[in-house]
């Protein structure tokens, strides 16, 4: 069963949103940056976020997913929460998006057209994390043009908890 936020939560979670808008974690997509045919991929691997997984912003990931189950916990940390699965991905993938900007044409469409995540080590809620990202590829098929990005995250003792790589549609082809 799907629980509903109340008034309050969804306050919470809009003034909640402004903050990480505010820190460069959520948000839309740069419009500016160099033309698609220009861009030299792959590109160096680079820092491009670093932020604390606060229990406000896991509990808003968890409700926006639908996730209504008890707080995750694991033995290896008693008392400690594990993090919702997508919310490092979710934080991180717009950092490495303008950390090597391409122009995207106002009003073409922008969007995620494909996700893999590896999990190696459990996020825990309260830790801090440091993500380090890449574009690897670029590519046009059926009219569309398309970016490959990559990101590992390092929770605070510099251990690789998660990596992704994230296929976004960037608009079309002329």
């Amino acid at each position: 069963m799907v629980s509903i936020p109340s008034q309050d939560e969804l306050t919470a979670f809009y003034r909640l949103n402004e903050q990480l808008i505010a820190a460069g974690l959520r948000g839309e997509d740069a419009l500016d940056g160099v033309p698609f045919e220009e861009a030299q991929l792959p590109t160096e691997w680079q820092i491009c976020a670093r932020f604390r997984l606060t229990p406000e912003i896991n509990h808003m990931f968890s409700v926006a997913t639908g996730y209504s189950g008890p707080p995750l916990s694991t033995h290896d940390r008693p008392g400690a929460v594990i993090a919702h699965p997508i919310v490092l991905v979710h934080l991180g993938s717009l950092p490495v998006l303008k950390a090597f900007p391409v122009k995207i044409t106002e009003g073409d469409p922008s969007m995620q057209a494909k996700m893999e995540t590896e999990f190696l080590r459990p996020v825990y809620v309260g830790d801090n994390f440091t993500e380090w990202g890449r574009m690897v590829d670029k590519y046009v098929r059926r009219g569309r043009r398309y970016l490959v990005s990559e990101g590992r995250f390092l929770n605070g003792e510099d251990e690789e908890v998660q990596r992704y790589r994230l296929t976004r549609m960037v608009g079309k082809d002329s």
